[in-house]
């Protein structure tokens, strides 16, 4: 049986890398959602897209983890329920993308794991009796939604870029 208060002992000196790694996890959700969006399949996209936010989310969580301690070679905890919380993350991520000046909200589609799972997932509705997903979030105005969502990641890729290329310089 797994702990749920399993703790992650990270070297802090390990967070350029995680933004290395976040950058091309959020940068290949974008691509596969700008894909996906070209093919017809918007619903998909945007959960692609929403999982690009957790990673970003992810990155502002370890950031925020090794800015507490005040020692650039100590260990950091980070809880793996708060290494794994979907909610979490996308609240992180959508913080540090509108510290960045980029508002996500703005697009007016809610950008969380409840969303993707109805966009993504055939499920069961009994009012009904049919089988069914849920575009509710993209029913007004979806392909501009979708067009403004592909376009406002597009920037927070350039500016997570930006910063891990200067992270890079920095380190070497």
């Amino acid at each position: 049986m797994k702990s749920r208060n399993k703790v992650y002992p990270i070297p802090v000196n390990k967070i350029p890398q995680s933004l290395t790694e976040c950058f091309r996890s959020a940068l290949n959700f974008w691509q596969s959602g700008s894909y996906v969006a070209e093919k017809g399949g918007l619903h998909h996209a945007v959960g692609l897209w929403i999982l690009g936010i957790e990673e970003f989310g992810k990155y502002a969580l370890l950031r925020e983890t090794g800015d507490g301690l005040n020692n650039s070679q100590g260990l950091m905890e980070v809880r793996e329920r708060d290494f794994k919380n979907h909610a979490l993350k996308s609240e992180k991520g959508q913080a540090l993308l509108k510290k960045w000046g980029i508002d996500l909200s703005l697009v007016d589609i809610p950008l969380t794991e409840k969303t993707r799972e109805a966009l993504w997932y055939v499920e069961w509705d009994e009012s009904r009796q049919e089988f069914r997903r849920d575009f509710s979030a993209l029913e007004q105005g979806a392909l501009l939604k979708v067009d403004s969502l592909k376009e406002l990641m597009r920037r927070a890729i350039v500016k997570m870029q930006q910063l891990e290329q200067a992270s890079r310089i920095s380190v070497q």
